[in-house]
């Protein structure tokens, strides 16, 4: 009996429990005995166990606890990481568009620059004011003041009758160079002479600038051919 006992249990805990009851059978305990050795030995195996399953639960915990932890500074830093980013560039858009005004204010205070006033009297088709500023400034960076004045005084005095163009399609096309063919004007059309009437004599009589009578016009003379035609009978 004692050997199917040990020989159905598994386990370091049913060994113990074995080998008490083979020292309880052996020194002569009752039935009574044996089953109050029997369930303490199961409150402290339960016991035991309880204090197990705490100890893995409080492990777990622990656990999780890091977990998060770590999870919140990662995001901590991620988040701290990408508003640094969005201020760096916040920052460098705010730098551009600094340096890019202090470029245009710079562009618009230079000599040349304030010259536009000039340009914009002396230009005919004055349309386009604001356009034709911006086109004003990049035509410097490609000639300078006085060749572009001397291409638009030559493109005012033109005399022809083409449209006049947009001043700044003139600036952006560098129309400064340009050097146009004279047109020449149209010719009229003599009308022929007319014969003079009396009112005409009258008037030169009047004006004391009648030479006399004029000698009509004569008809060119054209030899005469005579015809005979004879009647057949």
């Amino acid at each position: 009996m004692r050997g199917d006992r040990a020989g159905t249990c598994a386990g370091d805990g049913c060994v113990k429990l074995s080998a008490i009851l083979e020292l309880l059978v052996d020194s002569g305990a009752d039935t009574e005995a044996l089953v109050r050795a029997v369930k303490k030995w199961e409150a402290e195996q339960a016991d035991a166990l309880q204090k197990r399953r705490e100890a893995d639960a409080a492990r777990q915990a622990a656990k999780r606890l890091r977990d998060a932890e770590s999870r919140d500074s990662r995001d901590v830093t991620v988040t701290v990481s990408s508003r640094d980013a969005g201020d760096a560039r916040v920052e460098d858009n705010l730098q551009t568009k600094n340096q890019a005004g202090e470029k245009g204010k710079e562009e618009k205070d230079a000599p040349e620059a304030r010259s536009f006033p000039e340009f914009w009297s002396l230009y005919p088709n004055k349309v386009g004011k604001r356009d034709a500023e911006t086109a004003f400034l990049k035509a410097l960076k490609r000639a300078d003041i006085e060749t572009i004045l001397a291409g638009l005084r030559r493109y005012v005095a033109k005399t022809d009758d083409r449209p006049w163009c947009n001043p700044a399609t003139w600036l952006n096309q560098d129309r400064w160079e340009d050097a146009p063919a004279s047109v020449a004007p149209a010719s009229r059309a003599t009308a022929p002479p007319r014969d003079r009437t009396v009112s005409d004599v009258l008037g030169e009589i009047a004006n004391g600038t009648w030479t006399g009578p004029q000698e009509p016009k004569r008809e060119p003379d054209f030899p005469f051919i005579e015809t005979s035609f004879s009647r057949r009978n």
